[in-house]
């Protein structure tokens, strides 16, 4: 019961002045209503006492009342049964114990009597059970449309799980050009000497640390920025050792000569704390930096904030930058083609309000305007929470 209460007042408070309001015209239909047959001679009476009266015995009782109707049948209590409750319950109440206890206050009516009373009581609820149903019939209506939306919006929050997963499946997936050529590395270098030894060791840390970020824990169904933040550093340090090898002494040899690898540029990133474990699409910073430099020769700045965080609806901004020695240039049509991939992907994971813009504003040049979307730690991997 007291959670029904507590329902009650929550919603009263959200209405704030309508409620008094529906009261008052509550009341005064309650007055006019019963004007006839209970106040014989009503033109040389005043009607403000009257008026209080059905307010203060019908009006807010009957709001008081639907309020705490509403927030049982939100519990699970028939909707029918206690709209009937209220109909029959507030003319009983207002008739018989607030109309007797304002009578010392307001005054009361010499002529009035039992007779009356019952012309009230029956008066008032006639009013009621009409008033009820026609609201009823009007709740039904809201509740099946707000079950509809529930429905939809779950929908919807399991398709952008199911695209989160299958992304984290997809990124998963080790590219073996990338693998086998940083394992050849390790290989050429170790057993040569101290300092071949101490750099095959540092690639092979770098390539189990690309490795343990590409493979989440089997309870994650969504990544976040950091986690993104951290493979495309990974995947940045070793794109980089592999160029090096390629472009060493001996490499220009059409014989020995083997794929290119694509390295991701070097991110250096200012993220902020509640910026580290907000949700984020899988596979989109990678590809995102991909477009923007596929050479992956020059270092790109990231920085995420969070905006409008006192509203209702705060947002995370992310802006790309590249050094200021790099001009930021137009951008080519077949990159904003690339770039709708991105978005469509974003919108899949994050909802339809991502944004992604490539239009250069001075030296940015991307801006990601997504939703706030805090992953919680029970979502986030052991070995996420303090990766590097």
């Amino acid at each position: 019961m007291s959670g029904i209460v507590r329902s009650a007042w929550r919603t009263s408070r959200a209405r704030g002045w309508h409620d008094p309001a529906l009261g008052v015209a509550i009341g005064m239909a309650c007055l006019l209503f019963m004007a006839g047959p209970l106040l014989p001679g009503a033109g040389q009476r005043n009607w403000a006492v009257p008026a209080l009266y059905n307010i203060l015995q019908f009006g807010l009782p009957t709001v008081a009342a639907v309020r705490l109707a509403d927030a049982a049948i939100e519990q699970g209590a028939s909707a029918s049964g206690c709209y009937l409750v209220v109909a029959v319950v507030v003319p009983i109440f207002g008739v018989w114990l607030f109309g007797p206890l304002l009578m010392p206050l307001l005054g009361s009516d010499p002529g009035w009597s039992l007779v009356n009373d019952l012309w009230l009581w029956t008066g008032t609820g006639v009013l009621l059970a009409l008033g009820l149903a026609a609201y009823a019939h009007w709740r039904a209506g809201e509740r099946a449309l707000a079950r509809q939306h529930a429905a939809e919006g779950e929908r919807a929050c399991q398709l952008q799980r199911l695209h989160a997963a299958r992304l984290l499946a997809l990124q998963a997936r080790v590219e073996p050009e990338l693998l086998f050529a940083t394992l050849d590395e390790v290989r050429a270098r170790a057993g040569d000497g101290s300092t071949q030894d101490d750099d095959a060791e540092r690639l092979l840390a770098d390539l189990i640390g690309l490795l343990r970020r590409l493979l989440p824990s089997a309870q994650a169904n969504r990544s976040t920025l950091a986690r993104e933040l951290a493979l495309v550093q990974a995947q940045a340090r070793l794109g980089a050792q592999a160029m090096a090898r390629h472009a060493g002494p001996g490499q220009d040899d059409p014989a020995s000569a083997k794929p290119r690898p694509h390295p991701l540029p070097r991110v250096v990133a200012t993220l902020p704390a509640e910026c580290e474990h907000v949700e984020f699409a899988p596979l989109v910073l990678p590809a995102l930096l991909r477009l923007l430099d596929p050479s992956g020769s020059r270092p790109w700045f990231l920085t995420a904030r969070r905006i409008a965080a006192d509203s209702a609806d705060p947002r995370l901004l992310l802006e790309l930058r590249r050094d200021d020695s790099a001009a930021t240039g137009p951008v080519a049509a077949d990159t904003h083609t690339q770039a709708a991939v991105l978005l469509e992907r974003l919108q899949a994971v994050l909802g339809p309000s991502a944004r992604l813009d490539l239009s250069p504003h001075g030296e940015i040049a991307a801006m990601l305007d997504l939703p706030w979307c805090p992953v919680p730690p029970s979502d986030v991997p052991a070995n996420e929470l303090h990766a590097p």
